[in-house]
């Protein structure tokens, strides 16, 4: 962008051309023109994954999807090429974690079950509602 890059073949020529169109450089910052924000700020793959990890996580520990996850990453002004890729596998990643863990958990809780009273009570910790 900053530079010619500029090869003997026209249609390269023109296919970085095309490629770089949204793209501008300000005060040596590189910006994405985007739909959600006029300039989506680039970052790199590294950078991108930290920031999806701490809004995934969330203050509260939302752990939301990856369409609302990448929404919110764009929202905030940022962009890398990977983004959606990367929010699909960061949540894929914390939906089989928790899942695991809760299912490890039911499994030996249910072994310590002797009635229906224990059940009925292990239901309301798990949607943490007395019953």
């Amino acid at each position: 962008l900053q530079g010619k890059f500029l090869s003997d073949d026209e249609a390269y020529n023109k296919r970085v051309e095309a490629r770089a169109r949204p793209y501008v450089m300000i005060e040596g910052e590189l910006y994405k023109h985007g739909v959600c924000a006029p300039l989506l700020k680039c970052l790199s793959r590294t950078e991108g994954i930290e920031l999806m990890k701490e809004i995934h996580a969330g203050l509260c520990g939302s752990h939301i999807g990856s369409r609302p996850l990448l929404g919110k990453v764009f929202h905030q002004g940022f962009y890398w090429p990977k983004a959606a890729s990367d929010a699909a596998d960061l949540v894929q990643k914390y939906e089989n974690s928790d899942l695991r863990k809760l299912l490890t958990s039911l499994q030996e809780k249910c072994l310590e079950l002797k009635d229906e009273t224990n059940l009925v009570q292990l239901v309301g910790s798990i949607f943490h509602t007395p019953i």
